[in-house]
This record gives C-alpha cells, sequence and structure tokens, in this order.
C-alpha cells in the first residue's frame, strides 16, 4: 500500500471524529471561485481579434457541401445534434445550430447538408475508395477518426489549412491528437458532443450538507480537491445498513483519474512519435493508490456490475444512495439525473496530489467527436474553409446567443447544475482537456481497466503480458502513418 493511500486511512478516523464541526453546504452557502476570463478584443499588437468577422470571405457559387456523421437514432447524449438543424425553432441547442449555419452559408454563398448515416464508419471508408468523395467533411469519435482513418491514409492534415491557435479550436485536445506532426481530426466548437464526452464529478449537495462536509466548490478553488479528498468524503458518506454507498462509478474512471494525475500510459516525444509508459514508476505508484481506493470495502458500486449497469447506477445517485457521481458530463443530460429531487453540483476529476497546479480533464475518446476531411476531395481547402468558419460562428452571438451558449449556458448551466458555482467548475474542466494517447487509440484502455477491475492488483503482470504486443502496435502504426501520408499529395 502506497504512501499517499496510508496517509488517508490514517487520516479518516481523525475525518470522521471531527465530521459534526464542519462546516455546512446547504443553498446559498457555496463560495464563487474565479470564473475563467474572456479574450480581450484585441491582440497585444494591436490588431483585431480573430472571430467569425474576420475570416475572409469567400463566395463558393451555391456549392452544397456534405457533412456525414453518426445516426439520428443514437442515444440522447451523443445525437448528431451540432452539425445541421432544418428549421429554426426547437430548443436553444437547435436554435443556435440552425441560426449558425444559415450565418455561414450567408457568408460564404453556399448549403450546408447533414448526412447521417448508422454506418457511418463503412460510408465513409467507401468514400475513400471511391473516385471522387462524398463528404466534404466527415464527423466520428475521435478513437475511430484516428485508429480506423488517419493511420491508414484516409485524411488531410488540417493543421496545414486552419489556424489551430484561433480561439474556435480545442487547442490543448488537438494537440493531444497529433501524430508525426499532423492533426487528422480537429475538436471545436462546432461539435458539442465531444464536451458530452468529458468526465466529470457529481456530488448531492443535501447529502454533503447533512453530513457537514465542508464546501466543496471552495475545496475546488483552494486546490485541495483531491483523490485522497474524495475517498475520504465517500468513506463518510457510506452506510451498509442504511443501503447507502459513497460513490456510483465506472472502472473507466480509472483513466479518468491516472489524467487528472498528470500521468499517461503513452506520451508523445519531441517528434510527436507516441511512445510507451506503462512500465514506468511513476505510473504504476500511482494506479497503485487508484487501485486500493477503488477497492475500499463497500464504498463505491460500478454500474458494470448492475443488472441494468447505466440505468440502474445513475438511479441510484438520483435517488441520494450515493454521494458522489463520476460520470461524463452527458449524464446530466439524462432525465433521472436531471430530474432528481435532490440538488446536485458539478466538480472536475481530483488531483492526485495537492501539489499539482491545475486540474486535468480528459475525455472518452469513444464517444467525443472530431472532424475530418478524406484526402481524395477534389477541394480539401474549401471545406477546411467552411468548417473553420462554421466553428468561428459558433462563438458569435446571432439572435441573442451562439451555440456554444446554448449548450454551455442554457442546457449545462441554467438548465441542468442548478448552481453558479457548478458553471465555474465547467468553466474549468473545459480550461485544460486532454487525453492520453494510449486511450484515443484504444492501446491501453483494457490494460488499465481490467487491472481497476480485478479484485487482486494485477497491474505489474498485466503490463509484462502486454507490452510487447502493444509497443508492436504502436511501431506498425507510426510506420503506417509514415508511408501513408508524409510526402502523399493532397486532393
Amino acid at each position: 500500500m502506497k504512501k499517499g493511500f496510508s496517509i488517508f486511512m490514517a487520516l479518516l478516523l481523525l475525518l470522521i471524529s471531527l465530521a459534526a464541526c464542519g462546516g455546512e453546504e446547504g443553498k446559498g452557502n457555496e463560495t464563487s471561485g474565479s470564473a475563467s476570463s474572456g479574450t480581450a478584443s484585441e491582440t497585444q499588437s494591436g490588431e483585431p481579434e480573430r472571430s467569425f468577422d474576420t475570416l475572409e470571405k469567400k463566395n463558393f457559387d451555391g456549392k452544397e457541401f456534405f457533412i456525414l456523421t453518426r445516426s439520428a437514432a443514437d442515444t440522447v447524449i451523443w445525437k448528431p445534434i451540432d452539425w445541421d438543424n432544418d428549421a429554426g425553432d426547437g430548443d436553444a441547442i437547435e436554435v443556435a445550430v440552425y441560426n449558425r449555419n444559415r450565418l455561414v452559408e450567408d457568408r460564404f454563398t453556399c448549403t450546408i447538408t447533414q448526412v447521417m448515416d448508422a454506418s457511418y464508419l463503412e460510408a465513409a471508408q467507401a468514400d475513400y475508395l471511391a473516385a471522387d468523395s462524398a463528404y466534404d467533411i466527415v464527423v466520428m469519435p475521435v478513437i475511430q477518426q484516428l485508429g480506423s482513418m488517419a493511420v491508414n491514409g484516409i485524411y488531410v492534415d488540417l493543421g496545414e489549412m486552419v489556424t489551430l491557435s484561433d480561439p474556435w479550436w480545442d487547442q490543448a485536445s488537438n494537440e493531444s491528437m497529433s501524430l508525426l506532426g499532423k492533426t487528422f481530426t480537429v475538436m471545436g466548437e462546432m461539435n458539442i458532443v465531444d464536451n458530452n464526452a468529458t468526465w466529470a464529478v457529481l456530488f448531492n449537495k443535501e447529502m454533503a450538507a447533512d453530513l457537514k462536509m465542508g464546501n466543496h466548490y471552495e475545496m475546488v478553488n483552494d486546490k485541495v480537491w483531491t483523490l485522497q479528498k474524495m475517498y475520504e468524503g465517500a468513506t463518510l458518506a457510506t452506510d451498509v445498513d442504511a443501503n447507502r454507498t459513497g460513490i456510483a462509478g465506472q472502472y473507466e474512471e480509472s483513466l479518468a483519474f491516472l489524467a487528472a494525475a498528470d500521468i499517461y500510459t503513452v506520451i508523445k516525444n519531441a517528434d510527436d512519435i507516441p511512445e510507451l509508459k506503462i512500465a514506468d514508476t511513476a505510473l504504476e505508484a500511482v494506479f497503485s493508490d487508484i487501485w486500493e481506493y477503488m477497492h475500499l470495502p463497500d464504498v463505491q458500486i460500478f454500474g458494470e456490475n448492475l443488472p441494468n449497469t447505466w440505468g440502474d447506477l445513475y438511479a441510484n445517485f438520483a435517488s441520494g444512495n450515493s454521494l458522489y457521481c463520476i460520470c461524463t458530463l452527458g449524464t446530466i443530460l439524462q432525465a433521472q439525473i436531471s430530474d432528481m429531487d435532490d440538488e446536485f453540483g458539478v466538480l472536475p476529476i481530483p488531483k492526485m496530489t495537492e501539489q499539482q497546479d491545475l486540474y486535468i480533464s480528459t475525455y472518452q475518446p469513444g464517444n467525443a467527436t472530431g472532424a475530418s476531411i478524406i484526402v481524395n476531395n477534389d477541394a480539401p481547402e474549401e471545406a477546411a474553409a467552411l468548417l473553420e468558419a462554421m466553428a468561428a460562428a459558433s462563438i458569435k452571438e446571432i439572435q441573442g446567443t451562439s451555440l456554444k451558449e446554448a449548450y454551455y449556458e442554457t442546457t449545462l448551466k441554467r438548465k441542468k447544475t442548478q448552481d453558479e458555482e457548478s458553471m465555474e467548475m465547467l468553466d474549468l474542466i473545459f480550461e485544460n482537456r486532454v487525453v492520453d494517447y494510449g486511450s484515443l487509440f484504444g492501446w491501453t484502455n483494457a490494460l488499465i481497466m481490467n487491472a481497476a477491475k480485478a479484485e487482486t492488483y494485477s497491474f505489474t503482470s498485466g503490463v509484462a503480458s502486454s507490452q510487447e504486443n502493444i509497443q508492436a502496435t504502436i511501431d506498425r502504426i507510426v510506420e503506417s502513418v509514415k508511408n501513408n501520408f508524409e510526402n502523399k499529395p493532397i486532393g
């Protein structure tokens, strides 16, 4: 048992004995943290800041741009509502998408058509094999964008076509996803499913107040919101006789805990080439503590072990039987959570130690979507210009709101999370969002999740049995990208 976990156990009895003296976290008792500052209207050089209005105006002579996405029959959380809407009515997001697209169409003299296909991956691969690409932009989960498409030479390098430092791109995520200095898929303000796929912690405010646990928002703002702190609260909340657990979660949370600790199974070197790090002592030390916490007796239930999996898990939290729910932000949109009787708040995934400067967020690569352009597109620069315009227009206020505000302000903040402090937490969550390269390609997910689930500690043996195969896969993919993309003409 590692030092951090041992300290946690030693302090736990003291915490419980002092709990009655703690401050109360009820309505109106939370202290606001500093919200993320907005960007200035001018750059330091005095030039106007880049915006939709500063983009070069292009005339595409009525060209119809086709955007391939997954089917509308997908679940509420992952439904591709962020790319087009035929009518200017509906909820705030649908209206914002409609207004954004009509603005882009008017400025660039074109039309935007979304093509939804349940077999989107096969459709994109078939499009690549065709003489001419039928789809100008392809949108799908980033794990498929990279692992199934980019590594086979199917996409252009968007880093050569758009300015990725512009404020409408998710710069940290895009940097995390590059390979060999190339950016094959991008995330930005034009798509919102990636926000839904981002990990966070929900907490029952009323239960926390009853247990006199102190102010969670102050913990975050004071930079003392750590994994140890969360499991202290979870242990305090656990009551077997009352059928109450501290945490409703899932084994995949172990990936989010590692990222929040700024520890990764695969990193990229100075040449933007992935390097396998699963055998590093620092990773094992952190994972060992994570495993110990996740296996505290009776403190946590896991959706994978419940009869109705996620439905039962969310119902447990919504009914007041868990203090915390570790999930993606899209879970808030589920009726079970958004309509729960008790008030809940939103927190970032906790840091591993107080000494860490930043709260680091990550997302599910199998659900977060990116946008790409197929190499046989006859006018990839035009498709890239459209994509950039859609991203820039998504943060432009149109008829009183923007797509970013409609999602970020209305849907998540005002309608669902029920307090101003959670709004600031969302700012913090999205501020520094990255992804483990091993998770992004699916190389190390099974290793981590299987080790997290194992009743006896098995990470070391798991590394020993899988390291050679994972490294061979990485080497093969790097070589494939070199062969397929370097010096390959575009268009």
